[in-house]
């Protein structure tokens, strides 16, 4: 996969970036360890959200679920998640 294309993957689908003020919100999580060893891994996520961030000019928050299966998804399994949900709705 080329790197445009995986920046978009994980902007579409691993990394949420949300808006607030001047810092970018970076949300990494994996569903399994075959994700994580074939180069979707959290530090990749990360990195690309710092990239991304530094690009912008802005500020960077990580948020790391780390590895979280999405057959279960509801927010009682995303403490993380849960966490940033609440300071983007607190404004921070």
């Amino acid at each position: 996969m080329s790197r445009d294309l995986y920046n978009e993957y994980l902007s579409v689908k691993s990394v949420y970036n949300i808006y607030m003020d001047d810092t970018l919100h970076i949300y990494a999580r994996v569903s399994s360890q075959v994700q994580e060893d074939d180069g979707t891994s959290l530090d990749t996520q990360v990195e690309l959200g710092i990239e991304r961030s530094n690009n912008l000019g802005m500020k960077h928050r990580v948020w790391n679920e780390g590895t979280r299966s999405s057959s279960n998804d509801d927010l009682s399994n995303r403490p993380v998640l849960t966490e940033l949900l609440q300071a983007v709705q607190e404004g921070g």
